[in-house]
């Protein structure tokens, strides 16, 4: 019986291939043994997706494909809560974060974040938030629609109040 491969295992031959792709970029085979061997390693570790608390109507598990739980407070990681969705990967060594940070937005909410002065402001806080965040290298704004959507979007108006 073969032995089974640790997450050890895969972390030491993905690091060997890379080595041996940075000698040889275009290797096909280089490229398919990685991606072979990253599949393995995912196999190894616990991957979570944390949704901030305040999502009003978060992506489920069955959505994203992977398990949710809620974002942690500053009170108990030091950072303030950045971004809608975080991916962490639990591994042997410890948790890790995913370094794209998903902001998430309708259609209605981006053209009011876009078009309000006050809610312009707070989402240029909230990247302000993200590069302060030494866990990210990445942030994701994703709009549920299309172009087309936003262009064509009318806020109402209902007796001179306007509804974002």
């Amino acid at each position: 019986m073969a032995k089974r491969k640790t997450e050890s295992d895969y972390v030491a031959a993905i690091t060997e291939l890379h080595q041996q792709r940075l000698e040889y970029p275009d290797s096909a085979a280089i490229i398919k043994k990685i991606d072979t061997q990253v599949r393995g390693w995912m196999r190894c570790v616990d991957i979570m997706i944390q949704v901030a608390q305040n999502e009003q109507i978060p992506w489920t598990a069955e959505m994203i494909g992977y398990p949710t739980e809620p974002m942690p407070s500053k009170k108990s990681t030091g950072f303030t809560q950045t971004g809608d969705y975080a991916g962490v990967v639990r591994t042997s060594d410890g948790d890790r974060h995913v370094p794209v940070l998903c902001e998430r937005k309708s259609v209605q909410d981006a053209y009011g974040t876009l078009i309000v002065e006050e809610n312009r402001a707070r989402f240029y806080r909230e990247i302000e938030r993200f590069h302060a965040d030494p866990r990210f290298d990445q942030m994701v704004v994703i709009v549920e629609g299309t172009l087309s959507d936003f262009l064509l979007y009318q806020p109402d108006f209902t007796g001179g109040t306007k509804i974002l």
